[in-house]
Formats: structure tokens, sequence, C-alpha cells
């Protein structure tokens, strides 16, 4: 019988910031799937917490009883993806509970049904000073005990 490993929530949050650094440049990747294409949502990503649909999934993690960890990337802007989940998330359900950002960083908190969801939407800057950035959003679901 084979049993799954149970990864602490911190690291895979450590994880998680590891994989998004060493995922490759967004430029090779689409921002939007192409029209009619299906994607299919991150791995352990519940089905009321909604995705951004300008968001393409880069990595995930989920830990069964534990939490899920979503990277998610975006050609938008930080404040246009920030007020997306501060409007969508008590669409499905989730009461938010902190709503804070400036300049190039937002943090949404949210809880419902005895789970909290982390949001942290940052600007990530190309390496090419003339390419556009891209907006990198670090997901994470965790079960409140």
């Amino acid at each position: 019988m084979i049993r799954a490993a149970r990864v602490p929530l911190p690291a895979l949050v450590l994880l998680a910031t590891l994989l998004a650094a060493a995922a490759p440049d967004a430029r090779a990747t689409p921002a939007e799937p192409a029209p009619g294409a299906a994607s299919a949502p991150p791995t352990g990503l519940p089905d009321d917490l909604p995705l951004y649909a300008g968001a393409v999934p880069v990595s995930s993690m989920a830990s069964p009883g534990k939490g899920t960890v979503v990277n998610l990337r975006s050609a938008d802007a930080p404040e246009l993806v920030f007020e997306w989940y501060r409007a969508e998330l008590p669409k499905h359900g989730w009461t938010l509970d902190k709503q804070n950002g400036a300049g190039d960083q937002h943090l949404i908190t949210a809880r419902k049904d005895g789970r909290k969801a982390s949001l942290l939407i940052s600007a990530r800057k190309s390496a090419d000073a003339a390419a556009p950035g891209e907006t990198q959003v670090l997901l994470i679901v965790s079960e409140e005990h």
C-alpha cells in the first residue's frame, strides 16, 4: 500500500515559491488560453474557489487534509487581478478577512466552511527591461483545525 506523505503547509508555501522562481519565462507561454481551448483547473483547486480567467497555471500542489498551493501568472496588472478576486470570492460564498495592498503587491485572505484562502498577488518584472512584466498569483487554501 502506498501512503501519501503529509507535508506541512509552510513547506508547501516554500516549495511553491521555489517552483515559481524556477518556472520558465512566461513570455514563452500565452497569458490566456487560445480561443476555444479547454484548460484543466490546477490540481487540488477547490471547485468553489474562482480561477482568474486571464491566468495561466504554472504549478500546483495538494496535500490531502492539509491544503493546496497554486501558482498562476497573468499579463493583467496586479490591481485588476486583486479587484477581480475581491468581487468574485464573496459571490462563491467566501468571507473576506483581509484585503490590502499597495503598488505591486496585494494580499487577500478569506474563509469558508473551515477553510482559509490566502492570495498573494504581485508584479513580477521581466528580465528584459523593455518587455512588459506579469502578475503572479500565489493561491493557498488550507484546512483550519
